[in-house]
């Protein structure tokens, strides 16, 4: 059994076809699980939040999902981001709306946790340091708990003797197993506006019988994308940062 795990598509959906036919070549998907922020940025919202309903997806709240459904203060975002969430508003159908409102702000599975930004604060902390990240196990109990919101790769692991915390950049192909590793935060990165200095879009694959997650990079349209963008006159800050995934 194999299960796509994505963050962060933010309204991309050349960046998430990418990743569908990538992850498909590697093996079998069985499910998909979303870790949020499905909408805002990009300029295909509704294909975006069709392919999770096709697929039958695990998906939870965003911050910018909330937003564009009228369930989160606009208040925090910058221009750009604001100027996105009230486009994206704009241009979804009741029933995208509908799907955007009913997500929950947490799931668990079996060994695996899922939230947007973290537990303490699950539509709106970084979990972005071992510090924020060492303040945070406590506050869930399976052996991993998945995360999106800083559109970062990266891992924080917890030393089971000593609790000191440790942050790992992953690494395209880098496999994490669950058991021997101590718990953890793993955040497979965004789909569709990597902040990490890599444009590819980033997901993952978790392996629930082998007990393992493990991290792939795909490149996309950039260019493409960044065409419809200008199209649907979203802000030119949105459009020029995929080039360099900042």
């Amino acid at each position: 059994m194999a299960i796509l795990v994505v963050s962060d598509i933010h309204s991309n959906f050349l960046a998430l076809g990418a990743v569908a036919q990538d992850s498909a070549a590697r093996a079998p998907i069985d499910a998909v699980w979303c870790l949020g922020d499905v909408v805002g940025y990009g300029p295909d919202p509704g294909a975006c939040i069709d392919f999770l309903v096709q697929r039958n997806a695990v998906c939870i709240a965003g911050n910018h999902d909330l937003a564009v459904a009228d369930l989160a203060p606009t208040s925090p975002f910058n221009l750009p981001a604001f100027e996105a969430i009230i486009w994206t508003a704009e241009h979804l159908d009741a029933g995208e709306i509908a799907f955007l409102r009913a997500l929950p702000f947490s799931l668990t599975f079996g060994p695996v946790a899922l939230v947007h930004a973290s537990p303490r604060q699950p539509i709106w902390e970084y979990l972005s340091d071992a510090r924020a990240a060492a303040e945070n196990f406590p506050l869930f109990k399976t052996q991993a708990c998945l995360v999106g919101h800083t559109h970062h790769s990266i891992a924080f692991f917890q030393n089971p003797a000593s609790g000191a915390v440790r942050r790992r950049r992953l690494t395209p192909g880098s496999r994490t197993p669950l058991e021997g590793s101590g718990r953890f935060f793993y955040n497979p990165g965004s789909v569709g506006q990597p902040h990490d200095g890599d444009k590819r879009a980033a997901y993952a694959i978790y392996d629930p019988e082998e007990a393992t997650l493990t991290h792939y990079r795909v490149d996309y349209d950039v260019k493409e994308t960044q065409r419809r963008m200008k199209a649907a006159k979203l802000p030119e800050q949105l459009v020029n940062r995929l080039s360099w995934g900042r």
